[in-house]
């Protein structure tokens, strides 16, 4: 066994010991990103006011903020709407299955709602691949 091989078992153990170990957490992930196990995807999430109201509370994106999620833009009533995070996933499939059953969980919403015939589908989900200058700044 070589020692890199070592190190990364090492650093494995260490985060399934304690997943609030940061430093550790960071170490895979970087070592995960460089040899191509995951790759990094931001996945943002937008809610359109569908059937005349917002499908969310205040308090669903107090907890998605606490979770690590990035609060989005000012809409028309000067509430702020949406939120992005970046997932670490083997797959763009897999980071946005991991961001919406997050979503689910800290909101209590349901993702796939249809809302109103005229105005369509009340959360939006997209993914798109991060940069490299993203993932530095995730993992300083």
């Amino acid at each position: 066994m070589k020692t890199n091989d070592l190190t990364i078992r090492e650093l494995e153990r260490a985060v399934a010991a304690d997943p609030s170990d940061e430093r550790a957490a960071k170490r895979l992930t970087a070592w995960q990103l460089r040899t191509g196990a995951v790759k990094a995807f931001e996945v943002d999430y937008s809610e359109n006011n569908s059937g005349g109201s917002w499908w969310l509370l205040r308090e669903s994106y107090d907890a998605l903020v606490a979770a690590g999620w990035t609060r989005g833009r000012a809409a028309y009533d000067g509430t702020t709407r949406g939120a992005s995070k970046v997932f670490f996933a083997v797959s763009e499939d897999a980071a946005y299955d991991a961001a919406v059953a997050e979503w689910t969980a800290l909101t209590g919403g349901n993702a796939t709602a249809t809302g109103c015939e005229c105005c369509g589908s009340p959360h939006y989900f997209s993914t798109q691949a991060v940069g490299p200058e993203t993932i530095l700044a995730l993992l300083a």
